[in-house]
């Protein structure tokens, strides 16, 4: 039975996933008829999620459905991002410069801002976007220059997460750069706190990270999202 599991859990994730899953009334498909032709529809994810997660986790079926659930909900959750530099290579080095006695960092590059910001910062309705602004400044160092400056978002549910990379800056330099994240979750998202961490990385080495929590509250039929500070 062992090896006929992932097939199985695969052939589950397919049918849960499509609107167009012909299966007789009274089964599965018949508890997925209705809203289930939205393949984002929530109660469709977590079922989805809840069957694969009670099939991969042995131990602990009830734990296992739950970790399915979130991953379920999470999976309709959209994440895209853009990126823009900000200041170039000479205006960067020229301010720190003018703020470290003209010199640049003895060694490695270095990491002179970092601020992330979420809006909007008060409460807005599930169904619409929110946004992830990242400004960053880097200065290369006198023995190493930058080569690359990305950043990760990672959004928490319960049990799973959602991740982005967004790479800033490929080209070799200092500069500033500026990462926007738009977060686009399903009107009927699951009440709960979905932290977001985004990390800073230069040269594919971790430099700095930042944590904010979305908060989705329900108010009767309608979910808000209110952000809280870490």
């Amino acid at each position: 039975m062992k090896s006929f599991k992932p097939a199985m859990v695969a052939s589950l994730v397919l049918c849960l996933g499509m609107a167009g899953c012909e299966t007789m009334d009274g089964g599965l498909g018949g508890m997925l008829k209705g809203d289930s032709n939205d393949p984002c529809n929530v109660a469709v994810g977590a079922i989805a999620g809840g069957v694969v997660g009670a099939l991969v986790s042995e131990k602990s079926r009830g734990k296992g459905a739950v970790i399915g659930a979130g991953l379920g909900a999470l999976a309709c959750v959209v994440i895209n991002a853009v990126s823009r530099q900000t200041k170039s290579a000479d205006q960067v080095e020229t301010e720190y410069r003018s703020q470290h006695a003209g010199q640049l960092p003895p060694s490695e590059p270095v990491v002179e801002a970092y601020h992330v910001n979420v809006s909007p910062d008060n409460r807005v309705h599930a169904g619409e976007k929110v946004r992830v602004v990242s400004n960053m400044t880097v200065v290369r160092g006198s023995t190493r220059s930058v080569d690359e400056v990305k950043e990760v978002l990672t959004l928490s549910g319960a049990g799973g997460t959602k991740t982005l990379e967004k790479t800033a800056s490929e080209k070799s330099g200092s500069g500033a750069y500026e990462n926007t994240f738009n977060l686009s979750f399903p009107k009927d998202v699951e009440a709960g706190t979905y932290p977001i961490k985004t990390q800073l990385l230069v040269n594919g080495k971790e430099a700095a990270e930042r944590r904010q929590k979305l908060v989705v509250v329900a108010i009767g039929e309608t979910r808000q999202f209110m952000l809280v500070s870490r």
